[in-house]
């Protein structure tokens, strides 16, 4: 009996002692904004969205701020939202950034979603999510909302591909055009 009481303590005298000892340097540091909005009414949006996500390294040492993005569960999801399809969709640029005392870290968003009718009309939500540099046992992790809302309906993707088959079509005129001229500069020459 008085063996496994002085196990025990030495046990959660240890334990304390670990969680004592940890320092955590990323703790509170400001992100804004909490939740973005990307909606795109007449076309997709190909590339930088213009959104910007601002870290403030308040500390008094540096801190490296690395990101990626996940989608969220089902319970933490906002009502009306669901998972993107494919999480490589959206980019933040910067990758990471190492940030002094004082320095604020500037990150954007940027999208490569396909245009097709099945990425019509859609309400997905993702989280970027910020690893704030830490020592000890522990990373310290922010989330940020970002709501993505894609185009309503096909005549955005209809006008590409007409414009696409117009350019074909002007490219196969083209073509023919310059097979008859040089038929008939050959014909003419012999």
């Amino acid at each position: 009996m008085r063996k496994n009481i002085v196990i025990i303590t030495t046990f959660i005298l240890i334990f304390m002692s670990i969680i004592s000892s940890i320092t955590c340097t990323a703790q509170n540091v400001p992100i804004e904004p909490y939740e973005i909005w990307i909606t795109m009414d007449q076309e997709f949006i190909k590339g930088n969205t213009t959104k910007e996500i601002v870290i403030t390294n308040n500390k008094d040492k540096n801190i490296n701020f690395t990101w990626y993005i996940e989608n969220p569960s089902p319970a933490s999801r906002r009502q009306n939202r669901t998972n993107i399809t494919d999480l490589s969709w959206v980019d933040i640029e910067p990758k990471w950034y190492n940030a002094s005392p004082g320095d604020k870290a500037y990150f954007y968003i940027y999208l490569k979603i396909p245009e097709n009718g099945e990425n019509l009309n859609q309400s997905w939500e993702v989280w970027a999510t910020f690893r704030l540099g830490s020592e000890g046992i522990f990373n310290w992790v922010h989330s940020i909302r970002v709501y993505i809302d894609t185009p309503k309906n096909m005549s955005v993707i209809k006008n590409q591909i007409i414009d696409q088959n117009i350019i074909i079509f002007l490219i196969i005129i083209t073509a023919i055009i310059a097979i008859i001229i040089i038929f008939f500069y050959k014909k003419k020459k012999t």
